[in-house]
């Protein structure tokens, strides 16, 4: 039989998954904007001409979903128990499809322009163009795996984390002394006469 996670235990779960989402969303975020395709384009007679294409411009949906880590951690922390289920299936998926963009680009190695880039290249007769890659989409496929992977512990683990002003809402649900509200009324009731409500507290003790 599987024993219960510790007190001390959880803390570090929680903050561990929280770091790692922050690292894997500023790898993805670095990856994804440095270049990751180079296209020398010559023409006889006219100049060499350089095209550069970020992680952006070639796996936008790879992009977006540094955004979606980002969220992620502000997310984890301000729900609850059904929030953070969801929360931690959509960071898995984000993180998932990262990798998957970024492999997409890397492992088929490098294509010819795409876009409008590729119809300037085709507009110029003659042209020859030579494509080379870099390797800054291993970066955003590591940040991928790194939210993916917070994701999965957090989906089995957000039960037992600590929930943002869960101390205060105890206190608001523990239900008041007899004679409370009455009393707060009666207090109300003599400042509306002009009277110190304060006063009669003080005879009393002096008794």
């Amino acid at each position: 039989m599987s024993a219960e996670p510790s007190v001390a235990a959880r803390p570090r779960s929680y903050s561990g998954v929280l770091v790692a989402l922050g690292v894997g969303a500023a790898l993805m975020f670095l990856g994804y904007g440095r270049t990751w395709s180079t296209t020398v384009v010559t023409d006889p007679g006219l100049p060499t001409l350089t095209i550069e294409e970020s992680g952006r411009d070639l796996a936008p949906g790879g992009a977006a979903m540094a955004l979606v880590a980002l969220a992620g951690v502000a997310a984890l922390v301000a729900t609850r128990r059904a929030g953070r289920l969801v929360t931690s299936a959509l960071l898995m998926a984000a993180g998932l499809g990262s990798v998957y963009a970024a492999g997409a680009h890397g492992i088929t190695t490098a294509e010819p322009v795409s876009g409008a880039f590729s119809t300037l290249v085709g507009a110029v007769a003659a042209s020859t163009s030579a494509t080379s890659g870099t390797a800054w989409w291993l970066l955003a496929a590591l940040g991928g795996l790194l939210v993916a992977g917070a994701g999965a512990v957090a989906l089995g683990t957000c039960s037992s984390w600590p929930v943002m002003g869960g101390r205060y809402e105890r206190d608001a649900d523990r239900p008041s002394p007899p004679g409370a509200a009455s009393a707060t009324a009666g207090a109300w009731d003599q400042l509306d006469r002009g009277m110190d409500p304060t006063l009669g507290t003080e005879a009393e003790g002096e008794r």
